[in-house]
């Protein structure tokens, strides 16, 4: 049956997927008995195999990666272009002197590179549909107010970390919670599966060491799945970790995405070639489809 799926998204995009197709369709081969199938395993596998590099390629057709500060990025995206933007901005505000405790310093990550009304003035006219910014407490009063003179529906949500880190924990609260402002646009699609529920979010935090502040992957699908549908253009000017890109990929979404630094560029854009061939990842190749 996934065979088959596959061949048939595989032969919208090609006359050499369409011929692939009505071979794998009408032959049966994935549906023959136990013993037929065994004789004929070994080519059964090489084509699949062949098939699988197919899939990939076409997939990694539907990602667009820019090693860019966004802002430069954003005019070649037309007006409505992205049916969801969901991304991570540096919060400005985590690199601080301990004050007596342990420090924190994700270096350079968390500091903003672009005037942050021009950064939501430009993510509102390039999305159609909703928008998801991670930011810091400093930061959310600020974005609320200049989404809502946009005319967007705005929540204040929380990501409540359930494993968090016990830094610090011996002389204080500890830090949980990670803030984000949700905006849609009118006619905006939403899950039924999401609706009436808490704008508190509980998932635990990832143990990905390539990118000082990662999101989890978990969140990021139950994100794209709760705000768009499989097709969508999700976009994210600030990659990151690529964390938006792989659970875009898990979703069936179209994925564009920029991130200024070029280290975190090479190792996010490797993480996701890595994630939709299937190796290293949580779930295998299939689950792209």
């Amino acid at each position: 049956m996934f065979v088959s799926w596959c061949i048939m998204e595989i032969g919208i995009k090609s006359n050499y997927s369409k011929n692939l197709a009505n071979k794998y369709l009408t032959s049966g081969n994935w549906c023959r008995s136990t013993s037929t199938a065994s004789a004929e395993k070994s080519r059964d596998e090489s084509n699949y195999e062949s098939l699988i590099y197919v899939i990939f390629f076409l997939i990694m057709l539907d990602i667009k990666l820019y090693n860019d500060n966004c802002m430069n990025v954003f005019p070649s995206l037309a007006d409505g272009s992205v049916h969801l933007t969901l991304t991570d901005i540096p919060y400005d505000e985590v690199n601080r002197k301990s004050g007596g405790l342990r420090n924190l310093d994700k270096s350079h990550a968390d500091i903003i590179t672009f005037p942050l009304d021009n950064f939501i003035d430009e993510v509102v006219r390039v999305t159609s549909e909703s928008i998801y910014i991670f930011c810091g407490s400093v930061q959310v009063s600020h974005i609320r107010s200049r989404l809502i003179e946009h005319g967007l529906s705005v929540r204040h949500c929380i990501w409540e970390k359930t494993n968090p880190s016990p830094m610090n924990g011996q002389h204080m609260w500890l830090s949980s919670i990670e803030n984000c402002v949700f905006a849609r646009k009118q006619g905006a699609y939403f899950d039924i599966r999401e609706r009436c529920k808490s704008a508190v979010w509980k998932c635990p935090t990832e143990k990905y060491k390539g990118h000082p502040t990662p999101k989890p992957i978990e969140l990021m699908e139950r994100l794209i799945q709760a705000s768009s549908q499989p097709e969508d253009t999700v976009f994210d000017p600030c990659m990151g970790s690529g964390a938006v890109g792989i659970a875009a990929k898990r979703c069936r979404r179209k994925f564009i995405g920029v991130e200024l630094d070029e280290t975190y560029f090479n190792i996010t854009k490797e993480r996701i070639e890595t994630a939709v061939r299937g190796i290293g990842e949580k779930k295998d190749l299939m689950s792209f489809m």
